[in-house]
């Protein structure tokens, strides 16, 4: 009987440790892919050419999330998001501080959470 507990004790052991290595190694996949994706959209949004970017622009080169997954990507880039008469347009804070203090547009707060 006491044979029967120890096996039971170590294969438990066993699958909870391979569990944990298993979902570390998963969770870092994804952490590393978030950030791959928030490393392209800040190059995307950093264009020489192009102080902002329609959503519609972002989502075409970002395929494979969902509009409030891209949303919260692009606030996690530093991105901040002007809702203009033609369309929800997004930009670095770094590089749009003159439109904030202009006031000629209107800064749409997205939701982080």
């Amino acid at each position: 009987m006491s044979d029967t507990w120890f096996a039971a004790i170590i294969s438990g052991v066993v699958a909870a440790a391979l569990t944990a290595v298993v979902t570390v190694y998963v969770e870092r996949l994804k952490l590393r892919t978030e950030f791959k994706v928030e490393s392209a959209i800040r190059l995307l949004l950093k264009h020489d050419k192009y102080r902002s970017r329609t959503f519609e622009k972002i989502q075409s080169y970002i395929p494979g999330y969902s509009d409030e997954e891209l949303r919260k990507m692009l606030l996690r880039s530093g991105a901040i998001c002007f809702d203009a008469s033609n369309g929800e347009y997004w930009g670095l804070v770094k590089r749009n501080k003159q439109r904030l203090r202009s006031g000629t547009k209107k800064v749409r707060q997205a939701d982080a959470g």
